[in-house]
């Protein structure tokens, strides 16, 4: 193979650049791996009951994330100046592969939105990313990032924080384990497994919050039609 440049530019060239600021965070990042037989299951139960409607594993990620940055609002706040800026912004940037291209275009939510509604947004957003359709505004609002290493296999990784925000939630691959599920009984049985890496700021996140945000996202996945806030 001969030697080559390729020049960036565009969004790869932006995203370069906010990758290189990402180095001036101090970040930790704090692993948790959660049982997902219940989300796949009310996954199936949603596209059964909704067949032209139906919702993916990222869409209830998703949700889970909205519930824990409700519960700790300062997932939507990031540094600057000495001083912790909350930007009144909801919105989650959300990678998306577009052929050897990655793209994190903003999904907008708002406290009440639905289910239905998060399901609907999110495969719009998907859509219009593979379809070259996005505009630099779209790029623009979020207060953290969610990526999928799952989906090419990965399972436990540090994901870098798209700068300017403080956190991000990278998730893995979904694997079938064997577990304990009932540790008073000691009943062993094989599960779906997966492992969800937040990298955040720790200048303004601290590790009970951190914690506590993965908690949340946690409790919606093992309940999600009935889960509520805390």
């Amino acid at each position: 193979m001969e030697e080559k440049i390729v020049k960036l530019r565009g969004i790869q060239r932006v995203v370069a650049q906010n990758m290189t600021q990402s180095h001036t965070i101090p970040r930790v990042t704090t692993i948790r791996e959660v049982r997902m037989d219940r989300a796949l299951g009310a996954r199936a139960e949603w596209n059964a009951q909704h067949p032209d409607h139906k919702a993916s594993v990222m869409a209830f990620i998703i949700y889970g994330m909205l519930r824990g940055i409700r519960r700790y609002p300062v997932f939507t706040a990031r540094f600057e100046d000495g001083a912790m800026i909350f930007s009144g912004e909801l919105g989650i940037s959300v990678a998306v592969a577009v052929g050897d291209d990655l793209v994190t275009p903003v999904l907008r939510l708002r406290e009440d939105i639905s289910f239905s509604e998060l399901v609907d947004a999110f495969a719009g957003l998907v859509e219009k990313a593979r379809g070259n359709q996005l505009k630099v505004a779209d790029y623009k609002g979020g207060c953290m990032t969610l990526t999928n290493s799952g989906a090419l296999g990965g399972d436990i990784f540090t994901p870098l924080i798209n700068y300017p925000q403080s956190s991000i939630l990278g998730v893995g691959k979904i694997a079938k384990k064997v577990i304990v599920d009932d540790p008073e009984k000691e009943n062993i049985i094989v599960c779906p497994m997966m492992h969800m890496c937040l990298t955040y700021d720790h200048r303004i996140i601290n590790g009970s919050q951190a914690v506590g945000f993965l908690g949340q996202v946690d409790d919606y996945l093992q309940d999600p039609f009935g889960a509520k806030d805390e």
